[in-house]
């Protein structure tokens, strides 16, 4: 493994394997300035990829919006296959692949130019160990902006919930939650939010603003076909009566055992909760 901030010693950058040191951006990439493009983050068992095609075809959407002519395909598997060959990944039990897809050079100003090619990187990094618990807070300061498009795209813009996660580790909370621009609680800065109310699971509509996950889309499906009533409807609040959950590709599921102090109900004292967790694992393995 290299040294930089527990990544693996090669990349692949446009094309070619190097070491990750070597890789070099040109200083007019328009992801670098303005943080023109999107990316993935994939978990990795033992060099197999969770949900790849899913993956894949988020980040090829979220290219199509922005105007930028998607990867092909099967540059990306063919990509994928050096990182883990290079790295040995396969000998690795979990490990995480950042796709990062750029603009590409284009100059100064928001024009993009004409005829520029694009930026793609795949960058292979350790596991970060975390646990199926944990604290948050709701940071007031920051709100997402629920009518912006770049809402529901994984854009290389992420100060959101950057600045978001900084305020909640500075007050010991491990996890932030937001809301969005009409003070609707709608995310967490690296996730998607989930309720159990009244023995129902409540989530954000991805219109106000959140992230359409594709976790919280597997979640959502799980629940749907084991007879759970599932709702997409707006959260003002929370309540000490909830369980709350926080979803993503990386972690799964994690739920929160309290806000901003006020602790929360338990997974395990939520019925059905308990068993449809259990299915998502199962589905993640």
């Amino acid at each position: 493994m290299g040294g930089m901030s527990g990544t693996y010693a090669l990349c692949w950058l446009n094309g070619r394997t190097m070491r990750t040191e070597e890789a070099r951006i040109d200083p007019d990439d328009r992801g670098f300035l303005l943080g023109d493009g999107v990316f993935e983050t994939v978990l990795l068992r033992r060099g197999q990829a969770v949900w790849w095609q899913e993956h894949v075809q988020r980040l090829r959407h979220g290219a199509q919006v922005l105007g930028m002519t998607p990867p092909d395909v099967d540059v990306l598997s063919n990509a994928f296959g050096e990182i883990v060959a290079a790295n040995n990944l396969d000998n690795v039990d979990e490990s995480v692949l950042r796709i990062t897809f750029s603009r590409g050079s284009g100059g100064r100003g928001l024009s993009a130019g004409a005829g520029k090619e694009a930026t793609l990187l795949l960058r292979a990094s350790a596991m970060a160990a975390s646990s199926d618990v944990a604290r948050a807070m709701i940071v007031e300061s920051v709100r997402r902006n629920g009518s912006s498009v770049s809402s529901r795209l994984k854009t290389l813009s992420y100060v959101d919930g950057v600045l978001a996660q900084r305020e909640a580790e500075a007050q010991r909370f491990s996890e932030a939650l937001l809301r969005n621009d009409i003070g609707r609680l709608i995310c967490g800065a690296r996730a998607n939010l989930f309720v159990w109310r009244n023995a129902e699971l409540w989530t954000p509509p991805i219109e106000e603003g959140c992230l359409p996950g594709i976790a919280r889309g597997y979640l959502l499906d799980i629940a749907r076909n084991t007879g759970i009533v599932c709702r997409e409807e707006s959260l003002e609040d929370l309540r000490a009566d909830d369980c709350v959950l926080l979803t993503n590709s990386l972690r799964g599921v994690v739920v929160l055992a309290e806000v901003g102090g006020v602790a929360l109900r338990p997974a395990d004292k939520c019925g059905d909760l308990t068993a449809l967790l259990s299915a998502f694992r199962k589905r993640m393995a």
